[in-house]
């Protein structure tokens, strides 16, 4: 099987994970819109692990970046074929092996990730599907990474999977114990990181223009790609003893990188759009608005991190806003604006509906603000995450939020069904 049909399959199983994520997030919400509690404690912990083991920690982080590395990289880097590719292979069944033994615990993020073979199967996976990208991009066209950013963010995706795959070995192997929930944390950021690398290359697109907006799109990724090492250096020196570990939900360093990449996300948008080389319709849509969600996500970084803050906000419903704003922003306006970019490299007998992936974008990114302004007023009024149960005062933003999921999964759903008819449709 060639690089393009192992692409299929990984994308065949991000679309499995994300239909359970969006299917257990939605009975979470449900859940939570009213005050009595219709489940037990131990049925809403085995939802909420299955929906953050899916989503956040286990397959979609992984899967984006290979599908789409594994899908245009070759072209990007005028190669036949990617480098190491029964690897790949092998690491797309240990993700899924290894995800599903953590699922079949009862709630593993409840007491820690308690089945070392399902952590060595996911740090094989993100071994397998990192090795691949950066050893595809580090052998060639180098000095030309800026002009595919893309690549350049894949290299370091994949230097991040590397990392994380080797320090997820050795807490499969008892090296940390009980910190094996710390390697929780890296596959939130590349995730999020796969999502810049995306709308990077689509704001560029193929033949990219020279001057500033092309470094300033290099600088995003560069100063996010740092915040994503401070991410991961931080719990695993903690985990081994070398530093405490930080009180809020990352370091102060970490998320003014975070801003930096965002600041120079958006002076590139600016600077682009105004000399008018992108893509009318969606695909410009889906783009501004990525990079009004990014901006927020900076500044909502910042603001958390600073330690008058950090104590009064630290696990509440901020952080859950925060922490699914990086997400959501990847997966409901990257992820649709990178298969536009991808589109004519698809095969697809036809094009894609202007108006269907148009609608989903303001659908997507309309909720998606919606989100986070209520989870961060309930984080304000001290709102603790991952409870079923709280009190009648903040029943209305709970009832709020839960309506805002139905758009939230609206979204994607639309652009998904036009995709899905293009798949199946016979040339014309």
């Amino acid at each position: 099987m060639d690089h393009r049909g192992l692409a299929r399959l990984y994308a065949f199983a991000l679309v499995l994970v994300l239909v359970l994520g969006g299917l257990t997030a939605a009975w979470m919400r449900i859940e939570l819109a009213t005050l009595d509690v219709h489940s037990s404690s131990a049925f809403y912990w085995r939802v909420f692990s299955t929906h953050a083991l899916a989503c956040s920690f286990g397959v979609a982080p992984l899967a984006i970046s290979a599908t789409i590395g594994h899908l245009v990289l070759p072209d990007l880097l005028a190669r036949p074929r990617l480098a190491l590719l029964p690897l790949a292979h092998a690491a797309l069944l240990a993700t899924l092996l290894g995800t599903v033994l953590l699922l079949m615990q009862a709630t593993p993020l409840r007491h820690g990730l308690l089945s070392p073979l399902g952590v060595l199967l996911l740090g094989l996976g993100a071994l397998g599907m990192g090795l691949p990208l950066f050893a595809t991009i580090s052998t060639r066209e180098r000095a030309r990474l800026l002009d595919a950013p893309l690549a350049l963010g894949l290299s370091i995706v994949g230097l991040g999977q590397i990392f994380g795959g080797v320090m997820a070995l050795a807490l499969g192997l008892g090296a940390f114990g009980e910190a094996a929930l710390n390697w929780a944390a890296p596959p939130m950021t590349w995730l999020e990181f796969s999502g810049l690398a995306l709308i990077s290359q689509v704001m560029l697109g193929d033949s990219p223009p020279r001057g500033w907006a092309r470094v300033a799109l290099g600088l995003a990724l560069l100063a996010l790609g740092l915040a994503a090492l401070l991410d991961w250096l931080e719990p695993s020196l903690a985990a081994l003893g070398l530093l405490a570990r930080p009180e809020g939900p990352s370091s102060s360093a970490s998320m003014a990188l975070g801003f930096v990449g965002g600041a120079a996300l958006v002076l590139a948008w600016t600077h682009l759009l105004r000399s008018r080389p992108l893509p009318e319709g969606p695909t410009r849509s889906f783009v501004g608005l990525f990079v009004l969600m990014f901006g927020l996500r900076s500044l909502l970084a910042i603001y958390v991190a600073t330690l008058s803050l950090d104590v009064h906000l630290h696990d509440t419903y901020v952080v859950f806003g925060l922490a699914h704003l990086r997400a959501l922003m990847t997966l409901l306006l990257a992820l649709p604006a990178g298969l536009l970019w991808c589109w004519p490299r698809l095969g697809l007998a036809r094009t894609p509906s202007a108006g269907w992936w148009t609608s989903a974008a303001w659908v997507s990114g309309l909720a998606l603000s919606c989100f986070v302004i209520l989870a961060t007023m309930l984080g304000h009024q001290g709102m603790p995450r991952r409870y079923l149960a709280y009190l009648p005062e903040y029943w209305p933003m709970q009832f709020a939020l839960s309506l805002v999921t139905i758009p939230l999964l609206l979204g994607p759903l639309i652009w998904a069904l036009d995709l899905a008819r293009a798949a199946w449709a016979r040339p014309e």
